[in-house]
């Protein structure tokens, strides 16, 4: 996958057949210097972007993760908690409604997409593009919500509970990662702060 704010506005500028920045700014309803930021600390403004794709009818699983819609179902090994099996997601669909704008949990705007077809997580049923700010370890908090990756790659979607006096952290509702020797320390850890329902009626 290839999220690299500057793979995003080329992809946006092909898919609008476009080549100048200034087009890609008009549309975005930005400045070029805010472009230019975007390109220098590798970051966007993911609500107007899908924004702009919604508008264009633009594939979003294109624009964020260079993967065309393909007839054939293709799977990218992602787990999801709240079950003792792991399940795959599919190829997401550009039919999604724009999602309202979200509130960044803290000042880092260090932000991940993620695409789901499938979880097993109570509080997300529909299919649906997840949007994670990346936190610190320390930072974590129980009731909350996290996209969670270990060393090898696999994903889960998990809430974290503080066992004990000493406030040892356990995944809330699977302990998929338990096979893999490595401390929860060293998992990356994205809270999520918003979801785009991708569910086809």
């Amino acid at each position: 996958m290839s999220q690299n704010a500057t793979n995003i506005i080329a992809r946006l500028k092909e898919e609008l057949s476009i080549s100048a920045d200034k087009d890609v700014c008009e549309l975005l309803d930005i400045k070029s210097n805010t472009l230019s930021t975007w390109k220098k600390r590798d970051t966007l403004d993911f609500n107007k972007v899908i924004a702009l794709c919604d508008d264009k009818n633009l594939d979003l699983n294109y624009i964020f993760f260079d993967e065309r819609q393909s007839t054939e179902s293709e799977s990218h090994n992602v787990f999801f908690s709240g079950g003792s099996e792991h399940v795959n997601i599919e190829e997401i669909s550009s039919q999604i409604e724009v999602v309202d704008t979200f509130k960044l949990i803290n000042t880092n705007r260090n932000l991940s997409v993620f695409n789901c077809q499938k979880s097993q997580h109570p509080d997300i049923e529909k299919p649906c593009i997840l949007i994670g700010q990346k936190v610190v370890f320390k930072n974590l908090k129980e009731k909350t919500i996290y996209i969670v990756q270990n060393q090898n790659g696999d994903t889960i979607i998990d809430e974290i509970l503080k066992i004990g006096s000493n406030d040892e952290l356990e995944f809330k509702y699977l302990s998929l990662f338990d096979t893999v020797d490595q401390p929860m320390s060293t998992y990356k850890f994205w809270q999520l702060i918003s979801t785009i329902d991708n569910s086809v009626e």
